[in-house]
């Protein structure tokens, strides 16, 4: 947030602040258009956190984590580079299957990019909304527990700027970034914006050298805005994203001396993690006339991704690697019709949705020496020796092809019965169809012929095997409503209560009913019935703004994911429900300093099922807590104009401990962790150009991003204290 004696544009000023002569700073007006249409955050009944491009750049934002830290309610963290896992009030999805989808909706410009493989940097946004709960009727499929929605600037007709950022640190920052944007008459204008990105890893390779989990990033963004007529605006962008690294875990036991704080590690295998993405999106907009606007929403995604790729083992030895190569290839498109009358406002639309994801996995296991030495004197090759049996490489590949189709058609209706009281109610049918192809064949190997001996049914080592390539169709409906009320008390209280159904559809695993079998395993939609109430009050002469919701979830036929060895499966074998408070306050005091604060308390917890822990024990889940999902986050920002041209901003937050399996493991628990970052910016009188010293992580807290179960429990640690210079220069 930035003070400023000039008002900003509504438009993007978010929980900013203005002065007028002779008075202190108020709040500015939220404007958000999570309900299709602009309008106020503190009118829409439902919690929602917005944050415009000016609060963005203070938090100097570049993906998904920045946000995470500031937003109550919302967890996550990146297993790699290539796949991100966000939770919205204890609700998220961290299986990376073609047959799978998320629980977390992610959309840019409206056009949903809900998978959490492969991804897109936050680059010349102009706001991000996120909102908390099933959006069916606002954000489309699969947002059973709440949707981010990312939105880019379009060009603007009528202004020419080009602005320059670029930003160097120790650890290997670098930061090179340029926006422009030209207006070639009245109605066309272009926009280019480009950034690179850099820094060095969380370790180094100490046999290779290499840097480990570091990040190099490319984005860039052309597009155009065209004002046909008046009435009627052609958008459209064209993106690609590209990023290199080299991703690596330890693991939680030291098993091979590793350990998740050191500066250097050993391993002995370090594959590259890529991805190379192209998104375009083009909007149509038709003001029929004064009430009436037509919306039609077009987007295209493809990804080529390299996911996943590790030293399985963790260590210097040569035992296990794991590779997996992803093709991604989407296209949606909306029809939205909005109509705005004197005292109901509605829209109604359709939408078609078509994605075709491919994984092709490669584990190779070095049956010697490798898995000798896990063995020791009684390894695996020794024992193979008894049955004729020669060690060598263990290579098993697993392809799973997975097709969606869906429609769907939904509307939101909001009725002003009086002044004061609001009555909204809304309703989607959704109609999915997923057609799987699996072929995972059985492998001639030591391993193989092992497993064959001990169980008496040959099989691989990870996936089970199929006769072939098999293939699975099934295809699920699903009407889900939603209905608010909302009441004015006084002019600056809303007191509002909602409930919205939320749907996941079904899908397949990567992996047969039984090894050798015809048919591949699948899992059923899962449902949330969803309640919330809450108040948003704006108070002491319009400087604090405070907003409350309390919430209840109940989800039925809940998709678990569990881990058999490396290998994810997704069961409904429970249910669960999660309840809590989300706290979000901004508060200006004086003139010159605003405070943002964020608070949420989770309770997310399984009522009933069992799962095998992988030894054939059977674990009953009730009782034990929701994966990903802290009891208490909390943040606090502050900003401070020391003078009009000297801002200095702090931040500090808090995140519980948390739990990545469902049986609640201690080694796969997360200790709690607080990180503190400032800023030091400095803008010249004219505007024109401005430095900046910025600090991240400054007490260089040790903590856990993320965990896996992947053949042993393994951690990512998160990044120690970084310092950077930044530069920038608008030259219009």
């Amino acid at each position: 947030m930035k003070l400023s004696k000039n008002k900003l544009s509504l438009a993007i000023a978010l929980a900013g602040s203005t002065l007028t002569s002779g008075a202190l700073a108020q709040l500015e007006e939220v404007l958000v258009t999570a309900q299709k249409r602009t309008e106020s955050a503190q009118d829409i009944p439902l919690a929602i956190s917005a944050y415009g491009a000016d609060e963005l750049k203070a938090m100097d934002a570049k993906g998904f984590e920045a946000i995470v830290l500031r937003t109550p309610g919302l967890s996550g963290s990146g297993d790699a580079d290539t796949q991100s896992v966000l939770t919205i009030r204890g609700i998220g999805t961290g299986a990376f299957s073609p047959g799978a989808d998320n629980s977390v909706g992610t959309y840019f410009n409206e056009v949903p990019l809900s998978r959490n493989i492969g991804g897109m940097g936050y680059l010349d946004v102009e706001r991000i909304e996120v909102v908390k709960g099933p959006q069916g009727t606002l954000f489309g499929r699969n947002t059973s527990s709440g949707a981010i929605s990312v939105t880019n600037q379009w060009a603007i007709p009528g202004e020419n700027e080009l602005n320059l950022r670029g930003a160097w640190g120790d650890e290997g920052q670098q930061l090179y970034e340029a926006i422009g944007n030209w207006s070639a008459t009245d109605s066309l204008a272009f926009r280019v914006a480009a950034r690179h990105d850099e820094r060095d890893g969380t370790f180094q390779n100490a046999v290779t050298g290499d840097e480990l989990n570091g990040r190099d990033h490319d984005q860039l963004r052309v597009g155009l805005t065209w004002d046909v007529t008046d009435a009627f605006t052609v958008n459209w962008f064209w993106e690609n994203f590209k990023m290199e690294n080299r991703w690596q875990m330890v693991d939680n036991f030291g098993v091979w001396g590793n350990d998740l704080y050191d500066d250097k590690i050993r391993v002995n295998d370090e594959p590259k993690q890529e991805i190379d993405a192209d998104f375009s999106v083009l909007r149509l907009g038709w003001d029929l006339n004064d009430s009436m606007t037509i919306t039609s929403n077009t987007g295209y995604y493809n990804s080529d991704i390299t996911a996943l790729p590790t030293d399985a083992d963790t260590g210097d030895v040569p035992i296990a690697d794991y590779i997996e190569p992803w093709d991604l290839e989407q296209w949606t498109q909306e029809f939205r019709l909005n109509v705005e009358w004197e005292r109901v406002s509605w829209f109604i639309g359709a939408s078609y949705y078509y994605e075709e994801a491919q994984a092709v996995t490669r584990l190779t296991v070095y049956e010697d020496p490798g898995l000798d030495v896990l063995f020791e004197d009684e390894g695996l090759c020794l024992v193979a020796e008894e049955f004729d049996l020669s060690c060598g490489i263990h290579n098993e590949l697993s392809d799973g092809k997975n097709e969606t189709t869906s429609y769907a058609v939904y509307g939101d209706l909001v009725w002003d019965v009086t002044d004061r009281l609001q009555l909204t109610v809304g309703a989607r049918y959704t109609d999915e169809e997923k057609e799987m192809s699996l072929n995972t064949p059985l492998t001639d190997s030591t391993t193989t012929a092992l497993i064959g001996v001990v169980t008496g049914t040959p099989d691989n080592a990870i996936f089970s095997y199929t006769p072939g390539t098999i293939k699975e169709k099934k295809s699920w409906d699903s009407f889900d409503p939603r209905v608010a009320v909302d009441y004015l008390i006084g002019e600056d209280t809303l007191l509002y209560a909602n409930y919205a159904k939320g749907f996941k559809s079904g899908g397949f695993n990567r992996q047969p009913i039984a090894p050798g079998s015809d048919e591949i395993l699948a899992f059923d939609p899962e449902e949330n019935n969803a309640y919330e109430v809450g108040i948003k009050t704006d108070f002491w002469d319009q400087r604090a703004r405070l907003n409350v919701a309390a919430f209840f979830y109940d989800y039925s036929d809940f998709q678990l994911e569990t881990n058999r060895d490396a290998s994810i499966l997704i069961q409904n074998v429970a249910d669960l429900e999660t309840k809590g408070i989300e706290v979000d306050g901004t508060f200006l005091i004086g003139d010159s300093i605003d405070i943002r604060i964020a608070y949420a308390y989770l309770d997310a917890e399984f009522k009933e099922g069992t799962i095998d822990d992988g030894a054939g024990n059977i674990v009953d889940l009730s009782g034990k807590n929701a994966i990903r999902s802290p009891e208490n986050t909390f943040s606090i920002a502050g900003t401070w104009n020391v003078t009009d041209q000297i801002d200095v901003r702090a931040e500090y937050a808090y995140t519980d401990d948390m739990f990545y399996t469902a049986d609640n493991l201690s080694e796969l628990q997360a200790d709690d962790y607080s990180l503190i970052n400032a800023r030091l910016d400095y803008n010249s009188s004219s505007g024109r150009w401005g430095v900046s010293l910025i600090g991240d992580n400054l007490t260089d807290e040790e903590y856990v991003n993320s965990m896996i179960d992947f053949l042993l429990p393994m951690s990512l640690p998160g990044f120690g204290r970084t310092v950077r210079f930044e530069a920038r220069y608008n030259f219009f």
